[in-house]
């Protein structure tokens, strides 16, 4: 797996368009917060598991 889009990835995005979801707000930073703290939860648990990790 590789960290940067491919091309067809990159024309994907642009024919996306700009995302819908408005900017900012409570909801936004407590479900972001909630995020961050699963993506901590995974990444120790992999990182005890033996994954090699950047």
């Amino acid at each position: 797996m590789s960290p940067s889009p491919s091309a067809e990835q990159h024309r994907a995005l642009e024919e996306a368009g700009p995302g819908t979801a408005a900017a900012g707000g409570v909801m936004d930073a407590l479900l972001n917060d909630g995020a961050m703290a699963l993506m901590r939860d995974w990444r120790t648990r992999l990182a005890d598991a033996g994954a090699k990790l950047r």
